[in-house]
């Protein structure tokens, strides 16, 4: 054998690895480009930051519709059966552990939630 191939999941792609040894000699006088920490460190934080305003979006999401619950005008019994629905909306998306860090799953929990919250009233009407 030669040879053999791994599939990389993070780079979604076929790695080929070599079993022959190479008889190289160490090279001393390559020159290495430099690691930009100043970039490394501001990609970091922005993703940081997209993240926390994602996070909040989807919190005030959430709270709105409580909000919205809390103060209809429906009987008590009515609004724990939406609190409890709501509520497993919520424990769904927990349970998914979206990558907040990108718009279009924040998008889509959002969207989650609010057609969730849709669905809860649609059955009470039902």
């Amino acid at each position: 054998m030669t040879g053999y191939k791994v599939y990389n999941k993070m780079s979604s792609q076929w790695e080929y690895y070599s079993t022959q040894t190479q008889n190289t000699r160490p090279q001393y006088n390559t020159v290495k480009e430099p690691i930009d920490t100043k970039f490394m460190g501001d990609a970091l934080m922005y993703q940081e930051q997209k993240s926390k305003n994602n996070y909040n979006r989807i919190v005030n999401t959430i709270n709105g519709i409580r909000n919205t619950i809390n103060s209809s005008d429906v009987e008590a019994e009515t609004r724990k059966k939406l609190t409890a629905n709501f509520n497993q909306c919520v424990d769904e998306i927990n349970r998914a552990k979206v990558d907040i860090s990108s718009d279009l799953n924040t998008n889509r929990a959002i969207k989650y939630l609010n057609d969730c919250f849709d669905s809860a009233i649609d059955n009470l009407n039902n």
